[in-house]
C-alpha cells in the first residue's frame, strides 16, 4: 500500500504537470471492469481529475468526451463532441458537474441518457 500511495502520488503530478505543459489528457482507463472499479463508474476518474490532478471540472469532461475520442480512440470525427454528423452519445443530470463533478457518479441524479441519438432513459427533464 505505501509503495502504491508514492505511485499514485507521482501518476497525479505527471498528469497535471502534463496537462499544464498542453499535452492533452484522455479519461478511460483499462482499468474499469476490475473489482475496483466497476463498468458505468468511470465518472469517478473525472472527479479524481478534478481533486487530486487539479483540472477544472470542465477540463475533466473533456478528456473523457472529446480528448478520449480524439486521441485515446481515433474517433474524433464520430465522437466526443456535439456536432451534426456525429453519434449523440449525451446525459443531462440533475445538478451542474462544473460546480460538482462528483454528480456524474450519482445514477439517481441523470435524468436521461441519449446513445446513438436515440434516448434510452428519461427520467422526465
Amino acid at each position: 500500500m505505501e509503495k502504491a500511495e508514492e505511485a499514485w502520488k507521482e501518476v497525479c503530478k505527471n498528469i497535471e504537470t502534463s496537462h499544464k505543459a498542453g499535452v492533452p489528457i484522455c479519461a478511460a482507463t483499462d482499468f474499469c471492469g476490475s473489482p475496483l472499479l466497476k463498468f458505468g463508474k468511470n465518472a469517478l476518474e473525472l472527479e479524481l481529475l478534478v481533486k487530486k490532478c487539479h483540472l477544472k471540472p470542465m477540463e475533466a469532461i473533456i478528456a473523457a468526451t472529446k480528448n478520449a475520442a480524439e486521441y485515446a480512440c481515433n474517433l474524433g470525427d464520430k465522437i466526443g463532441t456535439i456536432e451534426t454528423g456525429k453519434l449523440a452519445d449525451i446525459i443531462i443530470v440533475d445538478g451542474d458537474p462544473l460546480e460538482d463533478i462528483s454528480i456524474l457518479q450519482d445514477s439517481k441524479r441523470v435524468r436521461m441518457v441519449m446513445r446513438s441519438g436515440k434516448l434510452e432513459v428519461n427520467r422526465g427533464i
